[in-house]
């Protein structure tokens, strides 16, 4: 009832209130009821987006598309709705030149969530859902789905819906090496989500966890660890250092997690330059180049419309690390 109740706003201010790590590491899920509820109010994607918040890592914005597969699905088998009604959920004519690239990718990611949801937590149906999108867009809806494959729909610490084939701490490649090939990248890379949850923020163990899993894929885990752990519960610089742990084990597993790091901060403050600044100053010199083209990798889907990248990386101190932002896709 928190949206029939209050406004946006007023609900952003309270969660600002909240300081205490633990509450806010488990926010998300709670702004992923507000999105129900925003959808119910505004009828639409396109004007519950608009009004939505990115507080607790945009999960208002998950909550809205869950909601609009639960109303739109209600006329149809599921296998009807995700041939039917998916393909279009996220392309609506208003969503066309008014909002940045990667904000649609939000949209996606919330059909995963929500496929699991219909699907009672089946995460290979959910998957396969997915792929109906087609596979420009199916990418983004996995990582919906291996994210609530992880988190089972809680509030708090404990899973009150815990998946059939949730990651096992006994078995590092479940289920992973269950699932067909070209859902394996993104299926390591919520391992690594799940590693760090598992041991409780500590950096070092939960990549060295990603060790134990096929050599193909460590990379993707590293990568995981890096996501999960900027937050609205740490600042950008406090991130960046807890990034270091990894660095004990090896400089591969410190650049993943440094670009899965950036990844999640950009999209934690939906394309905000400033905070891909405060996160690369404190990276370790040498791999100060990476952090800015990783920066540029990022912003580059969050321009606003007219934005051009070189308007985001302007925010660096530098003109080395403006440049590379810039330039991104070169490798240093």
């Amino acid at each position: 009832m928190a949206v029939q109740n209050y406004t946006i706003p007023e609900i952003d201010a309270e969660i600002r209130t909240i300081t205490e790590p633990g509450q806010r590491m488990w926010c998300h899920e709670f702004v992923h009821y507000a999105g129900w509820e925003l959808y119910k109010k505004t009828g639409n994607m396109y004007d519950a987006f608009s009004e939505a918040s990115f507080q607790c890592d945009s999960g208002m914005y998950h909550g809205i598309t869950e909601e609009y597969i639960n109303q739109a699905s209600l006329s149809y088998s599921p296998k009807e709705f995700a041939e039917k009604v998916v393909p279009s959920a996220c392309s609506g004519d208003k969503f066309k030149g008014n909002v940045p690239e990667a904000m649609k990718y939000h949209c996606y990611h919330g059909l995963g969530h929500a496929f699991m949801f219909l699907t009672d937590n089946d995460l290979k149906e959910s998957l396969s859902f997915c792929d109906l999108l087609g596979i420009n867009l199916a990418g983004s809806c996995y990582t919906g789905a291996f994210m609530e494959n992880v988190l089972g729909k809680q509030v708090g610490r404990t899973p009150s819906h815990i998946s059939k084939t949730a990651y096992d701490t006994s078995n590092p490649d479940y289920p992973c090496n269950i699932l067909d090939d070209k859902y394996k990248e993104k299926c390591y890379i919520y391992k690594g989500v799940s590693n760090i949850l598992v041991t409780n923020v500590d950096v070092k163990q939960s990549v060295l966890n990603c060790t134990e899993v096929d050599p193909k894929y460590q990379e993707s885990c590293f990568w995981g660890v890096g996501t999960n752990i900027p937050g609205p519960h740490i600042s950008s610089s406090g991130a960046a250092e807890k990034c270091a742990a990894a660095l004990e084990v090896s400089k591969t597993s410190y650049k993943q997690c440094i670009s899965g790091g950036m990844a999640f901060l950009i999209q934690l403050n939906l394309g905000d330059p400033q905070s891909a600044v405060e996160y690369c100053e404190v990276i370790e010199p040498e791999f100060k180049t990476f952090c800015y083209q990783a920066a540029g990798l990022n912003l580059n889907t969050w321009k606003a419309p007219g934005e051009s990248l070189k308007d985001k990386c302007a925010e660096f101190p530098s003109s080395e690390a403006k440049a590379s932002c810039e330039n991104f896709n070169i490798k240093p």
